[in-house]
């Protein structure tokens, strides 16, 4: 959470985009899944005033990737 606040931060403050990835623990069923989260500050008046992004669940991709690099390291030292 003190990531995303300060990147967050820091957006509003310089006016730069920021992406992150974030694991957050779902309330409901108790797993935790990856999310790539991508804000893009919004200007008026020449001053960054709010931030408008995306949010999407990677988990899939996420866990296709640990796989595949797990299964890279056991080629390479078997």
């Amino acid at each position: 959470y003190n990531l995303v606040k300060e990147k967050w931060t820091h957006a509003l403050a310089t006016g730069e985009p920021f992406e992150l990835e974030v694991a957050i623990n779902l309330p409901v069923s108790q797993v935790t899944r990856q999310f790539w989260l991508k804000g893009i500050p919004y200007f008026r008046e020449e001053k960054a005033t709010k931030i408008y992004g995306t949010l999407q669940d990677i988990s899939a991709i996420a866990h296709r990737t640990e796989d595949m690099y797990l299964m890279q390291y056991a080629t390479d030292n078997a």
